[in-house]
């Protein structure tokens, strides 16, 4: 099937140069998956380099932060993440199922919206 417009998002994780080349080229935006703070800071100022050598906005290009459990899960560690060029970030939850996944994201949404 040829590529449809509007499409689904394509994001891509790494952080090799390649990668930012081809979120540049192809992507709408970078997932760094399991990166401290200072790398996810010096991959969105080389998608900034990338993308302005490129002709590209660099405010085109979304950065999705991916923390697996116990990652992100205070307001400081969310601005920081912010500070850094994140746009979006998504939180793993320790609880699947039930009241402790409803307990878990009252308390989430205590540390990081209050």
């Amino acid at each position: 099937k040829p590529a449809q417009k509007p499409h689904p998002p394509i994001f891509m994780g790494g952080s090799d140069k390649n990668v930012f080349k081809r979120v540049v080229e192809w992507g709408n935006g970078w997932m760094p998956v399991l990166s401290p703070v200072e790398e996810i800071k010096r991959g969105r100022a080389t998608l900034n380099e990338l993308a302005e050598k490129a002709g590209r906005d660099p405010r085109s290009i979304e950065v999705l932060a991916f923390g697996l459990s116990g990652k992100f899960r205070t307001r400081a560690e969310v601005k920081d993440l912010e500070k850094a060029g994140v746009d979006q970030v998504t939180i793993w939850l320790t609880q699947s199922e039930g009241s402790g996944a409803v307990a878990e994201l009252e308390e989430l949404a205590r540390q990081v919206l209050a």
